[in-house]
């Protein structure tokens, strides 16, 4: 009797079986998860690619390598880091900058003119004044270094909690009169930045956020482009997540103590930016003060904004545009979220006990709800 163990469809249905057998163990997807610190918090990373496309350490290197050079040369916790040089630079002089600084003023600089100035990157002495930016040991090598340049009007920086009051008025006069974004000339052509008076870049509100554009770029240039990477809070993510669907990214509540959930949202090829006042707050006599510093009157900016999300393409921008919403509050903040199509969602502390806070958003982000 002729055997039937090489007909046609058994012939088939073998072929099929290993070509099953060799795309779920050489060319399926697989997820890929690691994590490390930078900018004084943690960044997350979430990827997917098959195995042999590249190897876990190559993208753990690539992701540690840009996220900490953005750090070093843009951190004023860094004595030498090359913002650093230049808040102690000659005024009148140009100094020469690395053109990714360059852009980040550049885009802060639109952000201010947008903003009426509510939000501006030279606040660094103020934000130093209410002890929010780093200790004399960051800004200057030692106490006594000479360098009154800087230290000049911040030398209560490390006894503020023990003097347990707001600085002095004088003091907040002096510093902001090393305040104002307009004294920033850009010179993009010859990637300079001269300053035409005595001031103190703090790019903090918006380095994180390039800090995560930078590592997902180093992702893209291996070949990966499923991912979710997070820093501090500021998210992008690409492609589609380990269920192969978009990805979903929980807004949480500001009442930390009740592990809730504010809303979830679908990102597709996205960056997300939160800024909020729980986190980072003093207070005094009863009275909260938070890190936003007002750099029209020195002072902490008192609202009952409790926390902002931007979505944006750029996680830079986004960064920069939830502190200025912050900053702004809802009510001129939601006007011009609509004006320029912004995605913007406010949280707000309300006097109900039982709840304790409330939402309002622009128009464009009721896209991005869960339904």
């Amino acid at each position: 009797m002729r055997s039937k163990i090489f007909t046609p469809m058994r012939i088939i249905g073998v072929v099929t079986v290993v070509l099953l057998i060799v795309y779920f163990v050489y060319f399926k997807p697989r997820t890929h998860r690691f994590s490390g610190s930078t900018m004084g918090t943690r960044y997350n990373v979430t990827y997917q690619a098959p195995w042999w496309q590249v190897k876990k350490q190559q993208a753990i290197h690539a992701v540690h390598n840009a996220v900490t050079d953005i750090d070093q040369r843009m951190s004023t916790y860094k004595y030498n880091s090359e913002l650093m040089q230049f808040n102690r630079a000659e005024i009148g002089k140009p100094f020469k900058l690395s053109q990714d600084i360059i852009k980040l003023i550049l885009a802060a600089d639109k952000i201010s003119e947008m903003s009426d100035g509510i939000y501006d990157i030279t606040i660094g002495p103020v934000v130093n004044l209410w002890g929010f930016g780093p200790s004399i040991k960051h800004l200057t090598q030692e106490v006594d270094s000479g360098d009154e340049n800087i230290v000049d009007g911040i030398k209560n920086i490390e006894d503020f909690a023990k003097r347990n009051q707001p600085p002095q008025h004088d003091a907040i006069e002096a510093a902001l009169k090393k305040v104002g974004y307009k004294s920033i000339i850009v010179d993009s052509k010859n990637s300079t930045v001269t300053k035409t008076k005595d001031i103190f870049i703090d790019l903090s509100s918006i380095a994180k956020g390039y800090g995560v554009d930078q590592a997902a770029l180093a992702l893209e240039t291996l070949g990966i482009n499923d991912y979710s990477i997070e820093i501090g809070g500021e998210i992008r993510v690409k492609g589609k997540n380990p269920s192969g669907k978009s990805w979903t990214i929980a807004i949480l509540s500001p009442r930390i103590e009740a592990k809730a959930t504010s809303a979830i949202i679908h990102l597709n090829n996205q960056a997300m930016a939160t800024s909020g006042d729980y986190l980072n707050y003093f207070e005094i006599d009863g009275k909260r003060y938070s890190h936003a510093i007002d750099p029209k009157t020195g002072f902490p900016k008192i609202s009952d904004i409790a926390e902002v999300t931007v979505i944006a393409d750029d996680t830079f921008y986004a960064d920069a545009l939830s502190t200025m919403f912050m900053m702004l509050g809802d009510e001129l903040g939601i006007k011009l979220a609509n004006d320029h199509n912004i995605p913007v969602y406010f949280i707000k502390y309300t006097d109900d006990k039982e709840e304790g806070i409330d939402v309002v958003y622009s128009k464009c982000f009721s896209q991005y709800l869960q339904n």
